[in-house]
């Protein structure tokens, strides 16, 4: 998904957006893999696991694009991680609701 929004030309709104699509098209392509990712408690991890935890990332991924579009001016001036969770709460639940029905 990192890769969708670098190759966004720079412009920050654009970069969401593609991180967006990619994340719908990800749930989409792997709900297997998605209902794993999202129904595993993150203690459940093991304290030594090199990999860094694929929802951090992805909380990070968000986070950062939006950080991206409040400093373009393309959103308000708003805390990057309170919009970040919005939009992907938003995103996620639609997704969600849509595979379910």
């Amino acid at each position: 998904m990192r890769e969708q929004r670098a190759t966004a030309d720079g412009d920050a709104f654009e970069g969401l957006r593609a991180l967006d699509v990619a994340y719908a098209g990800f749930l989409h392509r792997r709900p297997g893999l998605t209902r794993l990712m999202f129904a595993t408690h993150p203690s459940r991890r093991l304290d030594d696991d090199p990999e860094p935890d694929p929802l951090d990332r992805l909380r990070d991924d968000w986070r950062a694009a939006v950080a991206a579009c409040v400093a373009a001016g393309s959103l308000p001036a708003r805390d990057p991680r309170t919009v970040a969770i919005a939009i992907w709460s938003a995103e996620h639940g639609m997704l969600t609701l849509t595979r379910c029905s």
